[in-house]
């Protein structure tokens, strides 16, 4: 953590690898909508057996687990921890730019 981000225009998509219906899962999509990054979802099996992938990531087989090549980080796990990254790495120290995300949306809504 807390490596240089590229700047906005040369990010590539983050890569997010979650099971339908969790709630972790979706507290950390929330985030990266807030954050406006772009973003792919793997879709991981029910069964943990089954998650060969997200295993090798992370070193074990819950979800969310976390893929970001822009800085080089492979396999993070825990929706709160995936949050403070995401909050360190790409947030403004205001809280969100006010340039993109969500508030840019809203503000260009209601002008």
């Amino acid at each position: 953590m807390g490596e240089q981000t590229p700047s906005a225009d040369d990010l590539q998509p983050l890569e997010l690898y979650v099971l339908r219906g969790c709630p972790y899962c979706r507290r950390v999509e929330r985030r990266l909508e807030l954050l406006d990054l772009e973003y792919v979802t793997h879709d991981v099996p029910r069964r943990h057996a089954n998650r060969t992938t997200v295993a090798e990531l992370s070193g074990q087989t819950e979800v969310p687990v976390l893929v970001d090549p822009n800085t080089g980080l492979d396999g993070l796990a825990e929706s709160s921890d995936i949050v403070a990254y995401l909050e360190e790495t790409y947030d403004y120290p205001d809280g969100v730019d006010p340039n993109r995300g969500l508030l840019a949306r809203l503000r260009s809504f209601f002008g």
